[in-house]
């Protein structure tokens, strides 16, 4: 506005039709970026547990955390999330992918954590 009034039209021209522009943009391209990353979550996976910790295989990687890696683990209703430090998320489980008895046993297991 101030762009306007000074007499440099142009300018305050472009920069509203920016503003009007950016919030569809910002959101087309969110939804774009999360929808190429977030891809190989709805993949087939094939969880391996250990002693010393998981594996997570699917067609496109394979990815192993150590027990020993993990400061904290979180138990939710649904989910298992994992934590190095305080606050930097390093992933979860979906309780849902296992029995009743393979969760009981998972619970003892990262209880401990």
């Amino acid at each position: 506005m101030i762009c306007v009034l000074a007499d440099s039209r142009g300018a305050g021209y472009g920069m509203f039709v920016a503003a009007v522009i950016t919030p569809f943009v910002l959101t087309w391209s969110l939804r774009r970026t999360a929808r190429r990353q977030f891809a190989y979550l709805c993949v087939p996976t094939t969880l391996h547990f250990t002693a010393d910790g998981y594996e997570v295989r699917t067609a496109q990687q394979t990815m192993s955390l150590r027990w020993s890696f993990l400061d904290r683990v979180v138990t939710g209703e649904e989910f298992w999330l994992f934590f190095k430090g305080k606050k930097q998320f390093t992933g979860f489980l979906p309780r849902r992918a296992f029995t009743p008895e393979q969760q009981a046993a998972l619970d003892a297991v990262l209880g401990a954590k």
